[in-house]
C-alpha cells in the first residue's frame, strides 16, 4: 500500500493542483459521503502510489435510491446476517460503479480550479501594482516575485524576522538562519542601531554552485530592506558553508566567495 498523508483544512482541488500540479487529471476520486465533513477535512486522505483521494463528499451514489441496495423487510428475517452481508455487497459493488463518474467530475473540478487561481495570480499581480507601483509580472527574480506579492501583508510581516527568514527557508528549500547584533554609525556619539544578518545554510557548494545561489539571493537583499526590515535596520543576506561536519557556532565561517563577489 502506499503512503497516505495526511492535509490541512483546504479544498481538496486546491490543494492537488499545488502539491501535485504534474499529476494534475491523474486522481481518483473517491467520495465517502458528507456525514464525514463534520468530523474530517475535505481531503481526508491522499494516496500517491494509487493515485487516489478520499473526500469527505457526497457523490452519485447518495443520490441512487435506497431501493438499489434494500427494500423495506429486507432484515426481518432468520438470515439477517446474510441479508445484511449481501446488502454490503451491493453498496461496495455501487460504490465502485460509481467511482469513474465522480473521478470524472471531480477532475473536471480541478481543471476549473486552476483556470480560476491563474486568473487571481494575474488579478493579485495587477492589485499589487496598483496599490505599491510594483510591476509583479515584469520580476525576473523569482524569490523577489514571490515576496513581491506578500507586499499586501507587509504591515503584518515589517519586523518579523524570523517569520521573514522562514519563508524564504520554505523558497529556497534549505535552512536560514537568523543573527541580529549592533552597529555604531558614530563610535564618539554612542548611538547603536541594530543589526541583522540571514544566513542561508549551503554545505559543500562548489564556486559555480554558489555563484548561482547568490545571483538568485543577493538581489533580494535590497528588496526585503525596502520593505520588510525597519529604516535604521542595516540587514543582509549571506551564504553559509560549514564544511567540517559538527562544526559548532564557534567554528563557522563564510566561504571566501561573500568577500570577492
Amino acid at each position: 500500500m502506499g503512503e497516505t498523508v495526511n492535509i490541512p483544512e483546504i479544498r481538496a482541488e486546491f490543494l492537488l493542483n499545488t502539491l501535485f500540479p504534474e499529476r494534475r487529471g491523474q486522481w481518483i476520486a473517491r467520495y465517502d459521503g458528507t456525514f464525514y465533513r463534520n468530523y474530517n477535512r475535505d481531503a481526508m486522505q491522499v494516496n500517491e502510489k494509487t493515485g487516489e483521494v478520499s473526500l469527505s463528499r457526497d457523490g452519485l451514489f447518495a443520490l441512487l435510491p435506497e431501493g438499489m441496495v434494500t427494500s423495506e423487510n429486507a432484515l426481518r428475517t432468520k438470515d439477517y446476517k446474510g441479508t445484511w452481508q449481501e446488502m454490503s455487497r451491493r453498496v461496495q459493488v455501487l460504490k465502485e460503479a460509481c467511482v469513474p463518474i465522480d473521478t470524472f467530475l471531480f477532475r473536471e473540478s480541478m481543471i476549473i480550479e486552476n483556470r480560476l487561481q491563474e486568473n487571481m495570480d494575474i488579478y493579485w499581480d495587477a492589485f499589487v501594482q496598483a496599490i505599491f507601483d510594483v510591476d509583479v509580472q515584469g520580476i525576473e527574480n523569482p524569490l523577489i516575485r514571490n515576496f513581491a506579492r506578500m507586499l499586501p501583508f507587509v504591515e503584518e510581516l515589517r519586523g518579523d524576522y524570523r517569520a521573514i527568514a522562514k519563508l524564504l527557508g520554505y523558497m529556497l528549500d534549505r535552512p536560514v538562519s537568523l543573527k541580529d547584533s549592533v552597529y555604531s554609525m558614530d563610535e564618539a556619539v554612542g548611538n547603536i542601531y541594530p543589526e541583522l544578518i540571514f544566513r542561508v545554510e549551503a554545505p559543500g557548494l562548489d564556486e559555480e554552485q554558489f555563484r548561482e545561489l547568490y545571483e538568485l539571493v543577493h538581489p533580494l537583499q535590497d528588496f526585503i530592506k525596502e520593505y520588510y526590515v525597519d529604516f535604521n535596520v542595516r540587514f543582509s543576506i549571506e551564504i553559509r558553508d560549514t564544511r567540517e561536519a559538527g562544526a559548532t557556532e564557534k567554528d563557522e565561517k563564510l566561504i571566501d566567495y561573500n568577500i570577492w563577489i
